[in-house]
Protein backbone atom coordinates (compact mmCIF):
# COMPACT_ATOMS: atom_id res chain seq x y z
CA UNK A 1 0.00 0.00 0.00
CA UNK A 2 1.34 3.12 -1.06
CA UNK A 3 1.14 6.21 1.43
CA UNK A 4 0.88 5.64 5.04
CA UNK A 5 4.15 5.03 6.85
CA UNK A 6 6.03 4.79 4.08
CA UNK A 7 7.21 8.83 3.66
CA UNK A 8 5.24 9.48 0.50
CA UNK A 9 2.75 11.65 1.93
CA UNK A 10 -0.04 10.27 0.52
CA UNK A 11 -2.29 7.72 0.57
CA UNK A 12 -3.21 6.99 -3.36
CA UNK A 13 -6.54 4.10 -2.74
CA UNK A 14 -8.51 3.63 0.50
CA UNK A 15 -7.16 0.20 2.75
CA UNK A 16 -9.77 -1.97 3.49
CA UNK A 17 -7.81 -3.79 6.71
CA UNK A 18 -6.76 -3.41 10.45
CA UNK A 19 -3.42 -1.75 10.63
CA UNK A 20 -0.78 -1.49 13.21
CA UNK A 21 0.05 2.18 13.92
CA UNK A 22 2.20 4.22 11.02
CA UNK A 23 5.66 5.57 11.62
CA UNK A 24 6.34 8.43 13.23
CA UNK A 25 6.16 11.55 10.64
CA UNK A 26 8.95 14.52 11.25
CA UNK A 27 6.07 17.36 10.13
CA UNK A 28 4.35 16.04 13.16
CA UNK A 29 3.42 18.56 16.01
CA UNK A 30 5.21 16.10 18.69
CA UNK A 31 7.69 14.20 18.84
CA UNK A 32 5.67 11.47 20.38
CA UNK A 33 2.99 11.68 17.71
CA UNK A 34 2.31 9.64 14.79
CA UNK A 35 0.36 10.90 11.62
CA UNK A 36 -1.82 8.05 10.71
CA UNK A 37 -3.17 10.14 7.54
CA UNK A 38 -1.75 13.28 6.38
CA UNK A 39 -3.73 15.96 4.99
CA UNK A 40 -5.44 15.26 1.67
CA UNK A 41 -5.22 11.82 2.62
CA UNK A 42 -7.91 8.95 3.08
CA UNK A 43 -8.10 5.84 4.94
CA UNK A 44 -10.76 3.21 4.85
CA UNK A 45 -10.85 0.20 7.95
CA UNK A 46 -10.25 -0.41 11.67
CA UNK A 47 -7.35 1.44 13.36
CA UNK A 48 -5.84 0.85 17.20
CA UNK A 49 -4.57 3.51 18.51
CA UNK A 50 -1.57 3.63 20.78
CA UNK A 51 0.13 6.35 22.08
CA UNK A 52 -0.19 10.40 20.60
CA UNK A 53 -2.03 9.69 16.84
CA UNK A 54 -2.78 12.43 14.29
CA UNK A 55 -5.22 12.89 11.75
CA UNK A 56 -5.19 15.41 9.10
CA UNK A 57 -6.79 13.74 6.36
CA UNK A 58 -9.90 11.50 6.25
CA UNK A 59 -11.43 7.99 8.02
CA UNK A 60 -13.89 6.03 7.52
CA UNK A 61 -13.90 3.42 9.82
CA UNK A 62 -13.22 2.96 14.12
CA UNK A 63 -10.30 4.40 15.42
CA UNK A 64 -9.80 2.60 19.06
CA UNK A 65 -7.30 2.14 21.19
CA UNK A 66 -5.47 4.20 24.26
CA UNK A 67 -3.87 7.55 24.05
CA UNK A 68 -4.79 10.66 22.82
CA UNK A 69 -5.79 11.22 19.57
CA UNK A 70 -5.64 14.55 17.91
CA UNK A 71 -7.91 15.97 14.54
CA UNK A 72 -6.68 18.77 12.63
CA UNK A 73 -9.32 21.68 11.29
CA UNK A 74 -8.73 19.07 8.18
CA UNK A 75 -9.37 15.86 9.37
CA UNK A 76 -12.84 14.19 9.10
CA UNK A 77 -13.55 11.09 10.77
CA UNK A 78 -16.83 8.63 10.10
CA UNK A 79 -16.90 5.77 12.47
CA UNK A 80 -16.77 5.27 15.87
CA UNK A 81 -13.41 6.92 18.12
CA UNK A 82 -12.70 5.14 21.59
CA UNK A 83 -9.59 5.98 23.35
CA UNK A 84 -8.21 7.99 26.29
CA UNK A 85 -8.21 11.40 24.93
CA UNK A 86 -9.60 13.12 21.86
CA UNK A 87 -8.71 16.81 20.57
CA UNK A 88 -10.89 17.99 17.85
CA UNK A 89 -10.93 20.77 15.46
CA UNK A 90 -11.72 18.89 12.75
CA UNK A 91 -15.49 16.83 11.68
CA UNK A 92 -16.05 13.74 13.49
CA UNK A 93 -19.64 11.81 12.49
CA UNK A 94 -20.25 8.82 14.90
CA UNK A 95 -19.96 8.30 18.42
CA UNK A 96 -17.14 9.16 20.51
CA UNK A 97 -16.39 7.35 24.09
CA UNK A 98 -12.83 8.72 26.17
CA UNK A 99 -11.85 7.50 29.22
CA UNK A 100 -10.11 10.60 30.23
CA UNK A 101 -11.33 13.90 28.60
CA UNK A 102 -13.08 14.93 25.16
CA UNK A 103 -11.92 18.47 23.94
CA UNK A 104 -13.71 20.54 20.87
CA UNK A 105 -11.50 23.57 18.87
CA UNK A 106 -12.83 26.25 17.20
CA UNK A 107 -14.04 25.36 13.96
CA UNK A 108 -14.84 21.59 14.81
CA UNK A 109 -18.09 19.21 13.98
CA UNK A 110 -19.46 16.67 16.19
CA UNK A 111 -22.21 15.12 15.09
CA UNK A 112 -22.59 12.16 16.88
CA UNK A 113 -22.91 11.00 21.16
CA UNK A 114 -20.00 11.46 23.24
CA UNK A 115 -18.95 9.63 26.60
CA UNK A 116 -16.77 11.40 28.17
CA UNK A 117 -15.87 11.84 32.22
CA UNK A 118 -14.84 15.51 31.14
CA UNK A 119 -15.66 18.41 28.19
CA UNK A 120 -14.03 21.10 26.97
CA UNK A 121 -15.04 23.31 24.15
CA UNK A 122 -13.28 26.01 22.73
CA UNK A 123 -14.54 29.05 20.48
CA UNK A 124 -17.29 28.02 17.59
CA UNK A 125 -18.42 24.30 17.23
CA UNK A 126 -21.27 22.90 16.01
CA UNK A 127 -22.88 19.45 17.83
CA UNK A 128 -25.96 17.49 17.06
CA UNK A 129 -25.87 14.53 19.98
CA UNK A 130 -26.55 13.78 23.48
CA UNK A 131 -23.52 13.82 26.17
CA UNK A 132 -23.07 11.90 29.08
CA UNK A 133 -20.20 13.65 30.63
CA UNK A 134 -18.81 12.93 34.70
CA UNK A 135 -19.26 10.10 36.89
Amino acid sequence: MSGIGDGSGAVTKPAHASVPLAAPCPEARDVDAVVLVPKGGFFEGQVALQGRTQVEGAVRGSLRGSGELVLSAEARVEGLVECDVVSCSGTIIGPVAVRIRAYFGDGAHFDGDLDAPRLEIEGDVVWNGIARVGG
